[in-house]
């Protein structure tokens, strides 16, 4: 029955509905909604391409949408598929520790030059990769407006340290 509905509701043309059936489906982990759901990442709306990605990748965690994820990051025009995309990379090497994802992750967060949403997303990325005990991460961790104001700069010099960088 759940699922009939979501269905129904990603198939209904109202951009509002299929956004919440597909954030619905990401949450309740629906993975049997996979093909309904990825039609969505070629949609000419970027907020519905995000979601999609953000369901695929950051929900559900389905590997082959890794390289994805890294693509939409990288290359999509929309800044919050971008920012929807970087979230759900990152996802895929939480606690890892990995170095080159780290280094990628400041790059970003330093880049003047990037959108403030793309940056902001770098920065609970970076320490959910970094596996820095969520006890030990800094109040403000997702900073829209003033990205400078809200980033530990020490902090982000500690774990490029660890990663030897």
């Amino acid at each position: 029955m759940i699922l009939e509905a979501l269905r129904k509701q990603l198939a209904s043309g109202d951009l509002d509905l299929i956004f919440d059936a597909l954030m619905d489906a990401g949450k309740d982990g629906h993975q049997e909604l996979r093909a309904d759901v990825e039609p969505f990442l070629e949609h000419p709306e970027g907020e519905l391409r995000g979601a999609a990605i953000r369901v695929l990748a950051f929900y559900w965690q389905l590997p082959e949408y890794r390289e994805r994820a890294d693509q939409l990051w990288r290359e999509d025009a929309d800044e919050e598929v971008r920012g929807a995309a970087l979230m759900s990379w990152a996802t895929y090497y939480r606690e890892t520790g990995d170095p080159d994802v780290m280094q990628v992750l400041v790059d970003l967060l330093t880049d003047d030059e990037e959108v403030e949403d793309v940056r902001a997303i770098a920065w609970p990325s970076l320490l959910a990769v970094s596996g820095l005990p969520k006890s030990e991460w800094p109040d403000r961790t997702a900073v829209y407006g003033d990205i400078d104001d809200g980033v530990d700069w020490g902090l982000v010099d500690k774990l490029l340290e660890q990663i030897g960088r």
